[in-house]
């Protein structure tokens, strides 16, 4: 990843146990420096944005949304069904 350049928008998936946890999360996001980080697969409760902003400064965070069915406009195979 590191050899990445110039991303505009990435999705990155956050859900432990089956994908990245936090630290694993943060880490691929500075590694790759998106312009703006669409995480998704997140488990209830919603993601801690605040956190996230903290740790990846000068990176867009969109605010949380209210189902996955708002994911399958950008991503329809990257979004697992809510509930």
């Amino acid at each position: 990843m590191s050899g990445l350049e110039a991303i505009d928008i990435a999705f990155l998936p956050k859900d432990v146990p089956y994908t990245m946890n936090d630290s694993m999360f943060i880490e691929a996001a500075r590694v790759i420096r998106p312009k703006i980080l669409l995480p998704y697969h997140c488990p209830k409760p919603r993601i801690d944005r605040t956190m996230l902003r903290n740790a990846l400064p000068g990176m867009t965070i969109p605010r949380p949304w209210k189902s996955c069915s708002v994911w399958t406009i950008w991503a329809p195979t990257m979004c697992r069904p809510c509930g």
